[in-house]
């Protein structure tokens, strides 16, 4: 999962605790603010001095994961719909198959001829219709 963190610099903490006092920043548990700090650190990180920064940064981000392929699971709105006609299709090939399957015919894409019986052929369309056919003394016969 990617993650990344927006961080106020260590120059600005200071600046604030200048101005609000130190009740701004975790005293009782430093131990554990200072793990939980090396932790965020380690990850993708960017830090901040004024607010528009952070906006800046997460835009900067998220458009990084947005153009990394290599990021499964994330799907655009826009896609949703081709999607769900991909796997509709996908179960009417199936279909296809398994009944051809069960009469011998074999199906290859993007019409492709192939031999099932010396001189008998078959091949598909995009639009999935089937053709099949022979030769008989070097003619093709449908």
């Amino acid at each position: 999962m990617p993650l990344f963190s927006v961080v106020i610099t260590n120059e600005e903490l200071e600046n604030r605790v200048k101005a609000k006092s130190s009740t701004i920043i975790e005293l009782d548990e430093r131990t554990k603010f200072k793990e939980f700090k090396d932790i965020v650190l380690s990850n993708v990180c960017s830090f901040f001095i004024d607010p528009k920064d952070i906006k800046i940064s997460v835009h900067k981000h998220l458009n990084d994961f947005e153009k990394d392929d290599n990021l499964i699971g994330w799907i655009k709105g826009n896609d949703k719909n081709e999607l769900e006609l991909l796997e509709q299709e996908n179960i009417k090939l199936k279909d296809i198959i398994k009944s051809l399957s069960k009469s011998n015919t074999l199906i290859i894409s993007k019409g492709i001829a192939i031999p099932l019986n010396n001189n008998e052929w078959s091949f598909s369309t995009y639009q999935h219709k089937v053709v099949t056919g022979h030769q008989e003394n070097g003619e093709i016969i449908q």
